[in-house]
């Protein structure tokens, strides 16, 4: 299920926002400088994280992140305007990083000791499949959406609810479903290695 989640949010939030950011600034030139500094700032922000990161407080961070995409969604929903989407590339470039890294260990964690009975290797190919029927579910949703809607920025703001919406259910399923690298987690890693 974190799989299809990762997928869903991951279309989303690459496709549908720079969508949406031609559509407020329609001109190319402008969302290219906004994608340059939100690269920028993701690089910057990735050094800091690799720098200053310890496992004890992953959960907080992916928590962040996750707090701050929905709340950054849902103001972009509610004030869908060129302002908003500034901070939100700014925002993004910052904290979407730490969401990524962190979500990408555990999938690298869960295929240590999640594979049963496969290769690590094995395991990390055949987690792509979730993630794809994300990305098509994603599509479909916000096709859907744009048809049955009476209006294109009326989709945007309902797709941009639903993503900051994953981003806070996707917390809470690695939540609920890690531990967050407590002892159980651990314990249960070794367990299934004897």
């Amino acid at each position: 299920m974190l799989n299809i989640s990762m997928g869903f949010k991951g279309v989303l939030n690459s496709l549908v926002f720079i969508l949406f950011a031609y559509l407020l600034f329609n001109n190319e030139s402008v969302i290219g400088n906004l994608t340059s500094l939100q690269a920028t700032l993701s690089v910057i922000s990735s050094f800091v994280f690799a720098k200053l990161f310890l496992t004890k407080y992953t959960r907080k961070l992916y928590f962040l992140t996750s707090f701050f995409s929905f709340i950054v969604y849902l103001f972009l929903a509610i004030f869908a305007s060129p302002i908003m989407l500034i901070i939100a590339f700014v925002i993004f470039g910052i904290t979407q990083s730490w969401g990524s890294a962190i979500a990408n260990s555990m999938n690298y964690q869960f295929s240590e000791f999640g594979a049963r009975g496969f290769t690590r290797d094995e395991y990390i190919v055949a987690s792509e499949f979730p993630m794809a029927f994300g990305r098509i579910g994603g599509l479909l949703i916000v096709f859907l959406l744009e048809q049955v809607l009476s209006s294109i920025e009326l989709t945007y703001r309902v797709v941009f609810i639903l993503i900051g919406s994953m981003w806070l259910v996707e917390f809470f399923m690695i939540d609920h479903g890690v531990g967050w690298k407590s002892e159980e987690f651990v314990r249960t890693k070794i367990e299934i290695k004897s």
